[in-house]
């Protein structure tokens, strides 16, 4: 039979770190300074113009003075200037293992026009392309919003005038996939976008990355948290049907199947799917399972599935289905739709995120 989506609100993997203890800044880090691109930890004192600890040790400080050039040796590219701390290459065993970043920002002084940003973490594949493979990353722009900056697909603008205000930026991946959490709500699942697919591991890197002279920068930076976790149940997904039942679902998703913390997964699937042994093996033999879904690509409002970008139609059939235009917690709401439903500023009455890239979304 087929089961109509009740879901409640999407499980994020972890929490908001604002009711964390302090952390000490982890050890295994080097920094990038405007005068060397590697320093050793035993030779951070010798760049506390740019970066510093403070808070007994829980604490990163990094600043940029005006008009500052690049390092020594990108002479040829003096705009290029960073001072960012970083982690020695992570790679994850299997598509359970997913490595993590997670800490907490606050911008006390940004000192670039409107136009211009800081890139504040970068999730990097490793040598011999760490200086160009990012894969994914946060920038602060000098209109003081914080964006999710994508390697291929549309940015997404996360929060507003943050000018000295706190967030918590966490990004996971297994190296097929990554996952973003901003102040604890998840808001981006997607595919790895570079060629390799993540195979050869990632790093990360963060701290403040401009290819502009502009005025005085200064970045805060605690609660840092790194590290893995091999998933013990379906994480992040919400259930969805019993053992042999078929959902329909509109747009894309990652579905999972199983029981006790053993699980087949199936990524970026639309339409109907049967949670049956035949169609994802038998994970756990002699146990009554369950099948789950989690939103692929973009994250709408709570119970709602994504179905489509911006500009695109999409045939609800005779069901009847409540929708939502928009991102990023600005949306535009219609109830009781069906037939073609396209999710566009003039059918929804109005732009709900003006200048950001939108997507459909929908629930029963």
């Amino acid at each position: 039979m087929k089961n109509k989506i009740c879901s409640s609100a999407l499980l994020g993997l972890f929490a908001a770190a604002s009711g964390y203890a302090a952390t000490q800044v982890p050890s295994n880090i080097y920094l990038h300074s405007p005068l060397k691109s590697v320093i050793p930890l035993r030779d951070f004192g010798d760049h506390s113009e740019w970066y510093y600890t403070k808070d007994n040790g829980t604490t990163q400080v990094f600043r940029l003075g005006k008009n500052e050039t690049g390092y020594e040796g990108d002479a040829a590219n003096p705009g290029r200037i960073r001072v960012e701390t970083f982690m020695k290459d992570e790679k994850s065993a299997n598509s359970s293992d997913w490595r993590y970043f997670q800490c907490t920002y606050r911008m006390d002084k940004h000192g670039g026009p409107a136009d211009s940003t800081h890139a504040i973490l970068q999730m990097k594949e490793p040598p011999p392309n760490l200086d160009v493979q990012w894969e994914v990353q946060i920038n602060y722009d000098g209109d003081n919003s914080v964006r999710l900056n994508h390697r291929r697909l549309p940015d997404q603008i996360l929060g507003r005038n943050m000018l000295g205000k706190e967030f918590t930026i966490r990004v996971a991946s297994n190296g097929r996939r990554y996952k973003v959490w901003y102040n604890g709500t998840l808001v981006s699942n997607v595919e790895h976008q570079m060629s390799s697919n993540g195979s050869r591991g990632y790093s990360w890197r963060w701290g403040m990355y401009t290819q502009r002279q502009y005025e005085a920068s200064t970045l805060v930076v605690k609660n840092i948290s790194t590290g893995h976790t091999t998933s013990a149940g379906a994480w992040g997904y919400t259930k969805v049907a019993n053992e042999n039942q078929t959902v329909k679902f509109f747009g894309k998703v990652n579905v999972a199947y199983g029981a006790n913390g053993k699980y087949a997964y199936r990524y970026d699937r639309k339409g109907d799917i049967k949670f049956y042994n035949r169609g994802f093996g038998d994970p756990i033999p002699g146990v009554a399972k369950k099948g789950y879904y989690q939103n692929a690509g973009f994250i709408g409002p709570s119970d709602y599935i994504y179905c489509a970008q911006e500009n695109e139609t999409v045939n609800f059939g005779s069901k009847s289905v409540d929708v939502a235009y928009g991102i990023n917690g600005s949306y535009k709401y219609r109830s009781n739709k069906s037939g073609n439903v396209k999710f566009y500023n003039t059918g929804f009455g109005g732009d709900p995120a003006p200048g950001v890239k939108k997507a459909g979304f929908y629930k029963y």
